[in-house]
């Protein structure tokens, strides 16, 4: 476990806890914070660490109180190894004048409780760089020194759009069965809890046997669609991310490529899902690049069986409608890649048929970029089309025939309305003709 050595708790407490009143009050305390903590028969949180912020809590209200706001101090946004040491040296002045925020009666043991709930002020205060490799067991330990995991530690409680430990508990109870961990991943899906699931189950890799990797990669497929593709700011990895490196590090954990290749291409005949199949396929094609270092999942043989399957996915999803959506470009893209271009060409040629249908063609292929002022909250988005994503499923020239009516300064009557439901679009198409063509 990555709890903090608690013997150094026990001396800690007898400082601050000196009389029997002290003890009353402290265990009167941390028995109401453990029952906000505790449900569905799982503690929420760490129980060395609430010990140890309970402490502070009770006896150093205002230095608790400036902890909840100094996130970025005590967990860290860049690594001590990277700072210079001017740097250093102003983050050891601000834990100091963060801890100068206790009584002088308390001060000793309650920067020893901190240094160990939270190792990145050991390290500054030792003026060593960050340790790395830490993360994925403090997130398995619910611990406070973990980004997930702090603001709970004083909400008391878990907040809104956090995963609760009890139903990790619970996704990691039902990976021997695929239907019942994927109606699970559903049900977190519907709160809006997917992507915080798939992040908190990658922590939980080494504990997930490999007699179970069937259901457990299966089910991961099955709900794959549901995933959102970015994450909510500009430079977050999207929840389908994660999902894939999920797979790819559990599978790795197999010795040879074929026990490897026989899961995956069974999961992959085995789901509905199209998002994670086409990527764990594409990405691991990407990987036979001669400058890609990394170790691929598939050999030759369960690579072709596998793109052949996911070409079938994708046809199948065109032919029932359900191919226009965020990830249309790249299930494109894919489907031209591993079964040529003849069978994407005529999807595109078919959806364009109609104005309406090329509206749709091209609000499926347009992309929203966003962009944001140094020091300003707001961001902006736009929408843009770039000409060498159209250029290889259909001729420019030929969608501007088909909108003409819509492309003007005044669109004619009967498209007025379509027009106006789709002006992002059309204006990115008309930026996307002045784009040159690559030969």
């Amino acid at each position: 476990m990555c709890y903090p050595k608690t013997g150094v708790f026990e001396p800690c407490l007898k400082s601050i806890l000196k009389t029997p009143r002290d003890i009353r009050r402290f265990l009167s305390a941390l028995s109401f914070t453990v029952g906000l903590f505790y449900r569905d028969r799982t503690l929420e949180a760490n129980p060395v660490d609430l010990i140890g912020i309970e402490a502070v809590r009770v006896f150093e209200p205002d230095l608790y109180s400036e902890l909840a706001r100094r996130k970025d101090l005590l967990l860290g946004e860049t690594g001590f190894s990277l700072l210079e040491r001017n740097e250093r040296a102003n983050q050891q002045r601000d834990l100091e004048s963060l801890f100068k925020k206790a009584s002088e009666e308390h001060r000793n043991g309650v920067t020893a409780i901190l240094s160990e709930l939270f190792p990145i002020i050991d390290w500054g205060l030792r003026g060593h760089g960050r340790g790395q490799g830490f993360e994925k067991g403090w997130l398995r330990d619910l611990r406070i020194c973990h980004e997930d995991l702090f603001d709970r530690y004083f909400a008391l409680t878990v907040p809104q759009g956090d995963i609760p430990q009890a139903a990790v508990d619970q996704l990691l109870s039902l990976v021997t069965n695929r239907d019942a961990l994927s109606a699970a991943l559903v049900a977190l899906s519907d709160r809006d809890l997917l992507g915080q699931a798939v992040g908190r189950l990658e922590a939980y890799l080494p504990e997930i046997d490999f007699k179970h990797a069937s259901s457990f990669v299966t089910a991961l497929m099955d709900v794959g669609d549901l995933l959102p593709p970015k994450g909510p700011g500009i430079f977050d990895i999207g929840p389908n991310v994660t999902a894939y490196f999920l797979l790819y590090n559990y599978i790795l954990k197999f010795q040879d490529d074929q026990s490897r290749g026989d899961i995956l291409v069974r999961a992959i005949e085995a789901t509905k899902g199209l998002s994670l199949p086409v990527d764990v396929v594409s990405y691991d094609d990407d990987r036979r690049d001669p400058n890609h270092a990394t170790q691929t999942l598939f050999n030759d043989d369960d690579l072709k069986r596998a793109k052949s399957l996911c070409s079938d996915k994708i046809e199948a999803a065109a032919r029932d409608g359900n191919l226009l959506g965020p990830r249309f470009l790249n299930y494109l893209f894919r489907w031209r890649e591993f079964a040529g271009e003849d069978a994407p060409r005529s999807y595109v040629a078919k959806l364009c048929g109609s104005i309406e249908g090329t509206l749709r063609f091209l609000r499926a292929v347009a992309q929203e970029t966003r962009s944001q002022v140094v020091g300003s909250a707001p961001v902006k988005r736009r929408w843009m089309i770039d000409r060498k994503n159209i250029d290889p499923f259909v001729d420019l020239n030929q969608l501007q025939e088909i909108l003409a009516p819509c492309l003007g300064s005044e669109p004619s009557a009967e498209f007025v309305g379509l027009a106006s439901d789709y002006w992002n679009e059309i204006e990115a198409f008309k930026s996307a003709l002045s784009q040159p063509r690559e030969e």
